[in-house]
């Protein structure tokens, strides 16, 4: 099974073509700049957030399979799908933001081969 959910997720995720290269950005003024970092961060933040409650109930139907709700599990993995192909065109230009929904994905691909 959680090869399964998380097929539906890592699988495309790995496709979005999210990557810690931005495109050098042409010069901007300065209050521009951390009004875009403060966004990338929200986001990046609120995917990560996802990606840490999908992990938290998929070990738990891991744990009571009986009793897990795999619609449910197989409508978050979607949801973060959407959520990792948006912030890949979103984070451009931000590359810690980028950063960090790498790593977050990471914790996901991590999960489904079990280490």
């Amino acid at each position: 099974m959680r090869r399964l959910v998380l097929a539906l997720l890592v699988v495309p995720l790995a496709m979005t073509g999210c990557s810690a290269e931005a495109t050098p950005a042409a010069e901007s003024t300065s209050a521009a700049a951390p009004s875009a970092s403060a966004t990338g961060a929200t986001a990046a933040d609120a995917y990560c957030q996802g990606v840490d409650e999908f992990l938290a109930a998929s070990r738990q139907a891991l744990k009571d399979p009986l009793k897990a709700d795999t619609q449910d599990l197989t409508a978050q993995a979607r949801e973060l799908q959407a959520q990792a192909t948006a912030l890949a065109g979103e984070l451009i230009d931000d590359p810690d933001g980028v950063t960090q929904v790498q790593r977050c994905t990471e914790k996901l691909q991590e999960f489904n081969s079990g280490t």
